[in-house]
């Protein structure tokens, strides 16, 4: 074989191998971004003990930010971070005084696996 036909042929190879490394780069970000995803819900707890109320928990694998918590009741959306609390409890007719109350704010970062208190009945002594 000559020298040119050679060269050609590296050419080829390393040109298909750029190809390969590009394709597997963007395939490796695709499977992290699945991966590493975070997943928020709500967890009522009604054992009634102290440790009784509502918990917010990331049961993801990833970092959640924040950017808003809303409910629905009869058809109409409520947000508390824009209403506060206090028209969440008045909404579900629960006396805000009876409870230990928790919410984060916009922006805030819950890690995996953590479990956040939002409202949580405050023991009699």
């Amino acid at each position: 074989m000559s020298d040119s036909k050679l060269g050609i042929i590296a050419i080829m190879v390393s040109g298909l191998a750029l190809l390969i490394s590009f394709w597997q780069a963007w395939d490796s970000r695709q499977f992290n971004k699945l991966t590493f995803k975070p997943h928020l819900q709500v967890n009522p707890v009604l054992t009634g003990e102290k440790n009784s109320g509502l918990y917010l928990e990331n049961a993801g694998t990833g970092t959640a930010f924040i950017q808003s918590i809303s409910f629905v009741k009869n058809e109409k959306n409520y947000n508390v971070l824009e209403d506060g609390p206090l028209g969440f409890y008045a909404q579900i007719n629960v006396n805000p005084l009876c409870y230990k109350q928790s919410w984060p704010r916009p922006g805030a970062a819950i890690q995996a696996g953590k479990v956040i208190p939002l409202i949580k009945t405050i023991p009699f002594i």
